[in-house]
C-alpha cells in the first residue's frame, strides 16, 4: 500500500532559490535521460539504470552541490548546455 501526503514548503528566500536550483537541474536530467532512451530507442527502466545510471547520478549529486553553493559541483553530463 502506498500512501502520498500533501505538504506545504515554507522556504526562506535563500532556501527557496536552492529548491528551485535543484529542482531546475533535476528537470535538465530528466530531458537529457529522454534524449538517451529515444536515441537507443528504449523506454525500459532497468536498461536505462544500468546503461546511463550513473551519470544522472553524479550529475543531481554535483547539482545538489552547486545549489548548496558546495565548491566541488560540476556538470558531468555529456553534451549538456
Amino acid at each position: 500500500m502506498k500512501l502520498t501526503l500533501q505538504i506545504q514548503l515554507l522556504p526562506d528566500n535563500n532556501q527557496a532559490d536552492q529548491l528551485k536550483a535543484t529542482m531546475e537541474r533535476f528537470n535538465q536530467a530528466c530531458s537529457w535521460l529522454a534524449e538517451q532512451a529515444f536515441e537507443i530507442k528504449t523506454a525500459n527502466k532497468i536498461s536505462l539504470q544500468r546503461q546511463q545510471g550513473w551519470y544522472v547520478l553524479e550529475y543531481l549529486t554535483a547539482a545538489c552541490r552547486a545549489a548548496l553553493g558546495q565548491p566541488s559541483a560540476c556538470c558531468l553530463l555529456p553534451n549538456s548546455s
